[in-house]
C-alpha cells in the first residue's frame, strides 16, 4: 500500500462531503467545514478546527515530507540516543 492512498482517500473525502455530495447521514469533516461556511463570520472555529485537522492529517501521511524527516534524522544521529531500542 502506497503512503499517498491514505492521503488521497482523506482529501476525496473531504472534497466530496465539502459541497454536500458525501454520504448526508455520516458526519465528516469535509461536511463539518461546509456547514460552517453558513457561520464563518460569527463562528470561524467551526470551519478552522476541522480544516487544521484535515491539513496536519495530510501532513503527516505526505510522503515528501517523511523522506525529509528520514533524510534529517540520518544527518543528526545523536537526535536520536537512547532510542535505539525503538529502531525496527
Amino acid at each position: 500500500m502506497s503512503h499517498s492512498a491514505p492521503l488521497l482517500q482523506i482529501l476525496s473525502e473531504a472534497a466530496f462531503s465539502f459541497p454536500g455530495l458525501g454520504d448526508p447521514n455520516v458526519v465528516s469533516w469535509g461536511s463539518t467545514v461546509g456547514m460552517g461556511r453558513e457561520a464563518l463570520r460569527t463562528a470561524w472555529y467551526m470551519i478552522a478546527v476541522p480544516g487544521s485537522a484535515i491539513a496536519l492529517t495530510v501532513l503527516a501521511f505526505d510522503p515528501r515530507l517523511a523522506k525529509h524527516r528520514r533524510a534529517d534524522a540520518a544527518s543528526h544521529p545523536e537526535a536520536l540516543e537512547g532510542l535505539e531500542g525503538l529502531r525496527p
